[in-house]
């Protein structure tokens, strides 16, 4: 299983995992403002460990090569990102709220020159680039 998010506790997570699975995480709740999500990085190795479940984690680091990989993914179509809706600026507030409140599966996208009297289905210049 990959986490991206990083925001179930070990006994959600070994709830859907079979024994010898593997798991890892890519991330973390930020809530210590020192360590960040080590602390709940390090509470998962363990509690895997008991349980069993292979454990990993990563840091994405951001290089050339990688991100024009990624790009021609995208350019093609075989990587699709999760966009759960596009808003603009005036939009922000409501979408800070549902981020906040543990929001669905995709990416809220912020586009500055969406016109918020556009009409319903129609998209912006901005917009169509994103999709």
């Amino acid at each position: 299983m990959l986490d991206m998010r990083g925001n179930r506790t070990a006994a959600q997570i070994r709830s859907i995992l079979a024994p010898g699975a593997r798991y890892v995480a890519a991330s973390g709740p930020k809530t210590n403002r020192v360590l960040g999500p080590v602390p709940h990085i390090l509470r998962m190795k363990f509690a895997m460990k008991r349980a069993g479940v292979g454990f990993s984690q990563f840091t994405a680091a951001a290089n050339h090569d990688d991100l024009s990989y990624l790009a021609g993914l995208l350019a093609s179509g075989q990587l699709v990102p999760a966009v759960e809706r596009v808003v603009g600026l005036d939009g922000v507030a409501e979408a800070i709220d549902q981020i906040a409140s543990d929001h669905g599966p995709g990416k809220i996208v912020v586009v500055p020159s969406k016109i918020p009297s556009q009409p319903e289905g129609e998209s912006s210049p901005a917009e169509r680039h994103i999709q």
